[in-house]
């Protein structure tokens, strides 16, 4: 018979990583609700601001009303993501569905981007589109999986390489050419790549403080089940110092 001062029994690895990228994809989506709102208040904000009769020209109406479409997507994405974690239905290959929602949704904004612009694909990652890619790679470092994290960096990526094989007539007058960049690197497109480029940071910084907190928790389960290993059946010494950590 086994004895009561053996080898604490562990519950299976796999349950806490499960519940561990459960936990990211409710965080995961409560964030890409908040950089939904925070990007449309730093686009339509400035506009409103500096140049409201900007808003009602066609193709700044067109771009904005292209940059809201993907904004909003982006936060019924992580809205569905929430529902599913909190309603219990979240499914592991969920991990990858939503990685490629956010990929799906880059490509489209940035190669409606071309479209809009005349542009061919040599010109993609010229677009503010493209800083929305730091954001979602910054969300997926939420995940303890390497595969899930590969697999979301390899879907950006792909993202926005599809665009940049898309064929395009450039305006023959260099002067129109001029005035479609120099429209892509105006205040609000500089302000909302800058607000992006923030928005990653901050996304990254919260994901690394969030795994340092699981390793810690789980440094302190293993002790605490180690120390009451010594009096305790193995069985029982393992689910106290679990329950423990709760």
């Amino acid at each position: 018979m086994p004895s009561g001062r053996g080898r604490p029994l562990a519950p299976p690895p796999s349950d806490g990583i499960d519940a561990a990228e459960r936990a990211a994809e409710r965080l995961g989506g409560w964030l890409r609700i908040a950089i939904s709102a925070v990007l449309l208040c730093s686009l339509v904000g400035p506009l409103l601001i500096l140049q409201p009769a900007m808003i009602f020209s066609g193709a700044v109406s067109t771009r904005l009303v292209i940059a809201l479409t993907t904004l909003i997507a982006f936060g019924l994405a992580g809205g569905a993501g929430v529902l599913l974690a909190r309603r219990g239905r979240y499914r592991r290959w969920m991990a990858w569905v939503f990685p490629a929602v956010d990929a799906g949704l880059l490509c489209a904004s940035v190669l409606a981007g071309l479209v809009l612009t005349a542009l061919p694909g040599d010109y993609a990652l010229m677009l503010t589109a493209v800083w929305l890619a730091p954001v979602i790679l910054a969300i997926a470092a939420l995940r303890l999986r390497a595969g899930a994290i590969l697999i979301a960096t390899a879907m950006t990526v792909a993202a926005l390489g599809l665009p940049m094989l898309a064929d395009g007539t450039v305006a023959p007058d260099p002067a129109a050419l001029a005035d479609e960049i120099n429209g892509m690197h105006a205040m609000p497109p500089n302000l909302a790549r800058l607000v992006m480029l923030a928005l990653a940071g901050g996304v990254l910084a919260f994901a690394a403080r969030r795994n340092r907190r699981i390793v810690a928790r789980a440094v302190d389960e293993a002790a605490r089940a180690g120390r009451l290993g010594r009096f305790l059946p193995a069985q029982i010494a393992a689910d106290v110092g679990q329950s423990g950590g709760d």
